[in-house]
């Protein structure tokens, strides 16, 4: 009885791949996660932008001016007490699109931060 391709291919041990060297599969692996992640953070930054938009006028602009407000704390000595805090504010404050080039340079400080 002849075995098909598919048949011969599933009675391999598992995690062997004949004629694929196991650096390709890794190499393939790795791009494939990246590449999900970049989708997923793209489609998180996309929804969190598309949420403040959708905001009330009079309640967004409150809401960027009360940000602008912590990020120029931030630029004090105090900064440095509530950094993470500064840099949540930084994240927020780009989707606004009131956030002109100084706002951007603002949040820049921040979100340009090596991790600790």
């Amino acid at each position: 009885m002849a075995q098909t391709a598919a048949s011969h291919w599933l009675s391999q041990p598992a995690g062997r791949f004949p004629g694929i060297p196991r650096r390709a599969l890794i190499t393939v692996a790795i791009a494939v996660a990246l590449v999900t992640a970049a989708l997923f953070w793209t489609s998180v930054k996309l929804v969190r932008g598309a949420q403040v938009a959708r905001l009330p006028e009079p309640e967004r602009k409150a809401l960027y001016q009360r940000a602008l407000a912590d990020l120029k704390l931030c630029t004090t000595d105090s900064g440095r007490l509530i950094k993470k805090h500064c840099e949540h504010q930084a994240e927020l404050i780009v989707e606004f699109p009131e956030c002109d080039g100084a706002c951007k340079r603002l949040a820049a400080l921040w979100l340009t931060l090596p991790p600790r």
